[in-house]
C-alpha cells in the first residue's frame, strides 16, 4: 500500500491538536482551581460562636444592633445597595476599637454568586477610634433583578466570635 503525502500529515497535524488542546485544558483547570494563596479564613470565614440576624433594612436607612456591650452601629453607602459601585461600610460603636479579627463580606442568600470581602478603609482625619469603615461592591445578578444579599459583619469580642447578618434586596435597572 501507497501512502500519499497528504495522508502522512494527518498523524503529525491531529497530534499537535491533541497536544494544545490537552494544554489549554490543562491552563483552564488551573485557572479554575481554588486559590491557595489566599488566607483560609478568607477562602472560608470561621464559624460564629453567635449570630445575630437584624430584620433592619439596611439597604435604605442605617441600623442598630445590640451587642453585649453596646450598640452597634452600621451604616451602608450609597443607600440601595447599587452593583458595580463602591459601597462603604461604617461601623460605629464604643466596643468597636476593642473589637478585632473583622470580616465583612457579601454572598447571595439563594443563589452562588460566591463570597465578595470588603476591605478595610481609613476613615475621615476627623473619625474617633470607634469608628470603622469597610469598602468593596458587589456584582451585577443578570438572572434576577431582585438578589437578595446576606451582609455578614464578623468581629471577635471577649473571646467570641460574633456576625451579624442582614438581609439586603438589591435591583438593579435594565435600562
Amino acid at each position: 500500500m501507497v501512502v500519499e503525502p497528504r495522508n502522512r500529515l494527518v498523524f503529525p497535524v491531529l497530534m499537535v491538536l491533541l497536544c494544545v488542546l490537552g494544554a489549554s485544558g490543562w491552563f483552564l483547570l488551573q485557572s479554575q482551581s481554588p486559590r491557595t494563596d489566599m488566607p483560609l479564613h478568607i477562602a472560608m470565614p470561621p464559624l460564629a460562636d453567635q449570630t445575630l440576624h437584624s430584620d433592619c433594612p439596611l439597604a435604605t436607612q442605617g441600623c442598630i444592633v445590640q451587642i453585649e456591650d453596646g450598640p452597634l452601629a452600621i451604616t451602608l453607602r450609597p443607600q440601595g445597595l447599587p452593583a458595580l459601585t463602591p459601597l462603604t461600610l461604617e461601623l460605629a460603636g464604643t466596643f468597636a476599637s476593642h473589637a478585632n479579627d473583622w470580616l465583612v463580606w457579601f454572598e447571595g442568600q439563594d443563589m452562588e454568586m460566591g463570597r465578595h470581602f470588603f476591605s478595610p478603609k481609613s476613615g475621615p482625619a476627623q473619625s474617633s477610634s470607634d469608628l470603622l469603615y469597610f469598602s468593596g461592591m458587589i456584582p451585577v445578578c443578570s438572572i434576577d433583578e431582585r438578589m437578595v444579599w446576606l451582609l455578614n459583619v464578623q468581629f471577635a469580642y471577649n473571646g467570641q466570635l460574633t456576625r451579624v447578618v442582614f438581609e439586603i434586596m438589591t435591583r438593579h435597572d435594565t435600562h
